[in-house]
């Protein structure tokens, strides 16, 4: 059996929330036909920037968060919101990082999670999803939210999800149980197969197993 510990750097606490339970659901898929049984940690080591480093470069700050405990995952997800150019993101605030991390040591996994806006983007794809974690009883009580063909075209998820969540549940709810409350839920329970339609999910997914096969995780 071969032990695979992983990391997530992310921008925001709602980030961590959505994408921890996820990214452990695709590395259990993506090991269904792996050479020998792997032991996938159940959470991730979450990575932040040091304290007191909070006005140093993003690259600074990934470095020395991963640094600082590289001895204990093999893997690390670097998520980034794609702000609509998912090449400049990654160019920009993943690629500096992954280079560097790399030159000490070859064999550490860096993959980046670029939403091609932001991550609720990705919150949006599953609709059935979102109805069951938000308590939405029926379709004619809300709106549907936007078409798994339109959430990467849309220019604010972060508003569609917002309306969608007061749809549900109304302001009063709102204030007491905000979006924030659902997104570990929603990572738990998205569709991997809603999320494999969008193009930013894919260029993670092969990530991911180009990265395993070459640790021969995957054969």
């Amino acid at each position: 059996m071969r032990r695979l510990a992983w990391a997530l750097f992310a921008e925001g606490r709602s980030d961590h929330d959505f994408l921890q339970p996820l990214l452990r659901r695709l590395l259990e898929w993506a090991c269904r036909d792996a050479t020998s049984l792997v032991e996938i940690a159940p959470d991730p080591l979450e990575l932040h920037g040091p304290a007191g480093s909070a006005a140093r470069r993003r690259l600074d700050r990934i470095c020395l968060a991963a640094k600082d405990s590289a001895s204990a995952f093999h893997l690390l997800f670097i998520h980034a919101d794609g702000d609509s150019d998912w090449q400049e993101a990654l160019a920009k605030r993943v690629e500096p990082a992954r280079q560097e991390l790399r030159r000490g040591d070859r064999r550490l996994g860096v993959v980046a999670v670029i939403p091609v806006r932001e991550t609720e983007a990705w919150v949006l794809a599953d609709q059935e999803a979102l109805r069951r974690c938000l308590g939405v009883p029926s379709r004619a009580k809300a709106p549907d939210p936007p078409g798994l063909s339109d959430v990467e075209r849309l220019t604010d998820p972060k508003k569609a999800l917002r309306e969608l969540h007061f749809a549900a549940v109304g302001d009063r709810s709102q204030r007491k149980y905000p979006i924030s409350t659902y997104l570990r839920r929603l990572g738990e329970e998205v569709s991997l197969a809603s999320l494999r339609r969008l193009a930013s999910f894919q260029r993670l997914q092969a990530e991911l197993s180009a990265w395993l096969c070459a640790q021969t995780y995957l054969p």
